[in-house]
């Protein structure tokens, strides 16, 4: 007798539990992801158009390249970065009447001079754009490291 009544005495566990299961996890859990949907509805809602919106960086001057090379120098000296030498190449863009100058700096530095370097070039420079950074560590032991970064600025052709 008894072996005939298993079945169904597991059948009616399974399904208990899957009620159980249902009306303790699930239906919370739903209720939950609800809850956070309309909560990220109302959010995108409110939300102004104008600060999702970055401006775009103004272009400088042809002209003010020195400026741009002394801004360059004063951030490697606040992150104590010696520059001996710096080659830049110049290309003009007919189209966009602009000027897109191609600074190649190669240094040696520490990993936290670099981004200190690079934090300062963003604040002095928001126009200014990091192309390459290359990085090489003669050995693990040595704490600098030999970087050769390219960095481009695009400018206002003269007129």
């Amino acid at each position: 007798m008894m072996p005939e009544r298993l079945p169904w005495l597991l059948a009616a566990c399974l399904a208990g539990a899957a009620c159980w299961f249902w009306f303790q996890v699930l239906a919370p859990a739903e209720a939950q992801v609800a809850a956070l949907q309309r909560e990220g509805a109302r959010r995108a809602s409110v939300r102004p158009a104008a600060a999702l919106v970055k401006p775009a960086p103004v272009r400088p001057s042809e002209t003010s390249f020195p400026d741009v090379l002394a801004q360059i120098a004063g951030a490697a000296a606040q992150a104590g970065i010696l520059v001996d030498e710096a080659n830049y190449q110049v290309v003009r863009l007919a189209q966009e009447q602009a000027v897109r100058y191609e600074i190649t700096l190669p240094l040696r530095l520490t990993y936290p001079q670099l981004l200190v370097f690079l934090d300062e070039l963003h604040a002095a420079l928001p126009a200014l754009a990091v192309e390459t950074i290359h990085l090489q560590r003669q050995k693990i032991g040595d704490g600098a490291i030999e970087a050769r970064i390219k960095l481009v600025v695009l400018m206002e052709a003269r007129p």
